[in-house]
C-alpha cells in the first residue's frame, strides 16, 4: 500500500531474480520479468481493492535469455517485452498513441518499429539504456551512463541534453504532465 507501506500480497515466483514490474493500464494486473527468461501476467485486482488475488493468469515463454523489461500498450491489449536473447535489447516501450514501440539495445542504437506490423521506421545511434516517449509521444527521452538526451520523435533530431551528473542515469521517465523528467 502506497500509503501506509503495508504489504497487500505476495505474487508467485519466477525460477530466477525478477528484472522488472509493471501495472497494466487498468491497474488490474502486473506483468513481471525475469531473467529465468520469461514474462509472467498476474491479476491484482483494480487500485482501491483492499485486497487482490495475486493469481497467475498466464506465463510468457519464448525467451532464451532474461527478460529485461516489459511495457503495456495504451490500451492494455498487448505486451512488448525487452530480453538478452541473442542480443542485448534493453528496453522497449510503446508510443502514447500505440502505433509504434521504441527499442534500446546493446548496439547502441534506438530504434522505432511500427506495432502492427513490426517494420522499422527509424534509427538513431548513441548510446542508450532505456528510452520513455513524453506524454503527447513528441518527444523520447534516452538515458545512460552520465547523460540524459531528448529527441524529437517527427525528426530524429536531438533536442536537448541533461548532463554532468556524478552518478549514473540506468532510466530517464516523463512526469504525467510532460513537464518534468
Amino acid at each position: 500500500n502506497a500509503a501506509d507501506g503495508k504489504l497487500l500480497m505476495n505474487l508467485g515466483r519466477h525460477s530466477n531474480a525478477v528484472n522488472s514490474a509493471i501495472y497494466s493500464p487498468d491497474g488490474n494486473q502486473i506483468v513481471t520479468t525475469s531473467r529465468d527468461s520469461t514474462a509472467k501476467i498476474w491479476s491484482v485486482g483494480t487500485p482501491s481493492e483492499k485486497a487482490a488475488d495475486g493469481k497467475l493468469l498466464t506465463e510468457l515463454k519464448g525467451h532464451s535469455g532474461w527478460v529485461n523489461s516489459a511495457a503495456y500498450s495504451p490500451d492494455g491489449k498487448y505486451i512488448v517485452t525487452a530480453s538478452f536473447d541473442t542480443s542485448f535489447v534493453y528496453s522497449a516501450i510503446f508510443s502514447p498513441d500505440g502505433k509504434n514501440i521504441a527499442t534500446t539495445c546493446e548496439d547502441e542504437i534506438l530504434r522505432i518499429w511500427n506495432a502492427a506490423d513490426g517494420e522499422l521506421i527509424a534509427e538513431t545511434a548513441g548510446n542508450f539504456q532505456s528510452a520513455a516517449y513524453s506524454p503527447d509521444g513528441k518527444y523520447l527521452v534516452t538515458a545512460f551512463l552520465d547523460m540524459a538526451k531528448i529527441w524529437e520523435v517527427s525528426t530524429g533530431e536531438l533536442f536537448g541534453e541533461l548532463k554532468g551528473r556524478a552518478s549514473f542515469f540506468f532510466s530517464a521517465l516523463y512526469s504525467p504532465d510532460g513537464r518534468s523528467l
